[in-house]
């Protein structure tokens, strides 16, 4: 999949720099120049910190603590 991606960011690069070009052609006008992949590669970057952070919020750690307390909100003696 991660292949897949990549290739489909190279193609969309190509492909914005080919129609950059032919606009620059019939009207005279050079466009700004944007590196396509780059601003690709830098919102799949953003994208994978989201996913790392939201899976980081999903396992709360204090969770793992409240277990070790009963019920009545003592603590459990055998981990002491």
């Amino acid at each position: 999949m991660l292949i897949t991606v990549i290739v489909g960011m190279i193609v969309f690069s190509e492909l914005y720099s080919i129609i950059g070009h032919i606009y620059s052609i019939n009207y005279k006008e050079e466009l700004p120049e944007v590196d396509a992949f780059k601003m690709l590669l830098n919102s799949l970057v953003k994208l994978l910190k989201n996913l790392i952070k939201k899976q980081n919020e999903e396992i709360d750690p204090k969770e793992d603590l409240d277990s070790n307390e009963n019920k009545d909100g003592a603590k459990d003696s055998s981990l002491s």
